[in-house]
């Protein structure tokens, strides 16, 4: 169950929440708002102290399958928190061996049409440059293998250096408080995390200690 500030604030008043699961009936949850950010819904919750109970609106960190597909044919499916499918998806091309370099794709699209409502947003396609040669069916063997989080194993590490080996040797340093402002900065774009506690991010910065870019998803590998 992700956190979120509701349940903080319910915790310090000697509260329990219980929220109500995609199972519960239509009218037990809240329609997500327009004008909200995809990667989160409000749901209804039941509130529980002592005897008592009570109805309330929560705000949560969404997580739902996305279908990554070559042309036609389905690739894989990852769990992510919706809204920069794009770069996921050609994130995971690239750490997967899928393609060498961001030229090698000539596009990445949401598919328009879909074989149900429930998987509207959750198709994407990706066109790759006509040289590029893949292997669907090692592809499927490899990513259903290497599918645990992290690094694991002799045979998997010498891989992982062959295909990405160390980079050479340079004389970059960086205060060591410049590091520590990073946090700082990073949390005041996790504008996700502060409305549900519930959100890993990820950020870039260049040597000046500027943010480039920054990502939040229920993974924290995905962002």
């Amino acid at each position: 169950m992700p956190a979120s500030p509701l349940h903080d604030s319910l915790n310090s008043a000697g509260f329990a929440a219980t929220r109500t699961t995609t199972d519960s009936p239509p009218e037990r949850r809240v329609r997500r708002s327009q004008e909200q950010h995809a990667s989160e819904s409000e749901i209804a919750i039941v509130q529980v102290r002592n005897a008592s109970t009570r109805s309330a609106v929560d705000t949560v960190a969404r997580e739902e399958p996305l279908e990554i597909q070559l042309g036609p044919a389905a690739l894989a499916v990852v769990m992510r928190t919706p809204g920069h499918d794009e770069d996921l998806t050609l994130g995971f091309l690239v750490t997967e061996r899928v393609v060498r370099s961001v030229a090698d794709v000539v596009s990445i699209r949401h598919c328009s049409q879909t074989a149900s409502a429930e998987a509207e947003d959750n198709v994407i396609r990706v066109a790759l440059a006509p040289y590029v040669e893949v292997d669907l069916a090692a592809l499927r063997r490899n990513l259903f293998a290497s599918s645990s989080c992290g690094i694991c194993g002799k045979p998997t590490i010498e891989n992982a250096l062959a295909t990405a080996p160390a980079l050479p040797a340079d004389n970059a340093a960086f205060d060591a408080a410049l590091i520590q402002t990073f946090p700082h900065l990073l949390a005041a774009e996790q504008a996700g995390f502060q409305r549900t506690g519930g959100l890993h991010a990820a950020g870039l910065f260049d040597e000046g200690g500027h943010l480039v870019v920054a990502r939040e998803d229920v993974g924290r590998h995905n962002a």
